[in-house]
């Protein structure tokens, strides 16, 4: 159904989806643990003119932020299985 150049093109965009897939991994894990460590500073109050709400509020922006990322990396994975899938069917 696919001739050789669709199938390489799809092996070739599968190739990609994992790589951006796991670097996404590591900058959502990185700016988890980075804001993790800058909430913590807060919350130990190591500059008293900041507030602990502004920690609480740095503290759900961050992990916001890391749950969007690891979700979109989760759905890559999905797409590089059902590509996986399809390949071994050959539909």
């Amino acid at each position: 159904m696919y001739d050789k150049n669709s199938i390489h093109m799809i092996e070739k965009n599968s190739e990609f989806l994992k790589i951006s897939s796991r670097l996404l991994k590591i900058i959502a894990w990185t700016f988890l643990l980075f804001g993790g460590i800058q909430a913590l500073a807060i919350f130990v109050r190591i500059d008293k003119s900041v507030s602990i709400g502004v920690g609480c509020m740095w503290l759900i922006v961050c992990a916001s932020v890391f749950l969007f990322l690891y979700h979109i990396t989760l759905l890559g994975d999905v797409v590089i299985e059902i590509g996986q899938f399809l390949k071994k069917e050959r539909f």
